[in-house]
């Protein structure tokens, strides 16, 4: 079964972020993965994500756990690990739950490698 199409609309970004990052095993064995099998499942999380990270408030903010799992389905991963490290620093905490948020309109730009629309 795709687990895309198995989209509940009653979840939040972040549960939608998690649930399918978790689910497809995103950047199991490499993140790139250009099977073909990986670059669908790759397109459909591109599908739902990007258009609903871009339609929220670009100053409205988003936790690194929705950010990491967002970026796994960027068009273009490596160029997105390249851009979060630009829009999105982490600084010098390897921590995650002490990490600042990024803005939407940020995510936005990562996961759509720059353009900031979908």
């Amino acid at each position: 079964m795709d687990p895309i199409k198995m989209y509940k609309s009653s979840l939040t970004l972040k549960e939608a972020v998690t649930y399918y990052s978790d689910l497809k095993g995103v950047g199991f064995p490499f993140f790139d993965s250009q099977e073909p099998g990986d670059v669908a499942i790759r397109k459909m999380g591109y599908a739902l994500i990007a258009p609903w990270v871009c339609s929220l408030d670009p100053d409205s903010k988003v936790d690194r756990w929705t950010t990491n799992g967002a970026v796994e389905f960027a068009e273009n991963p490596v160029k997105a690990i390249d851009l979060k490290r630009q829009f999105a620093p982490i600084g010098p905490n390897l921590d995650i739950e002490r990490t600042p948020p990024a803005s939407a309109g940020s995510v936005c730009k990562i996961v759509t490698n720059g353009r900031g629309v979908p």
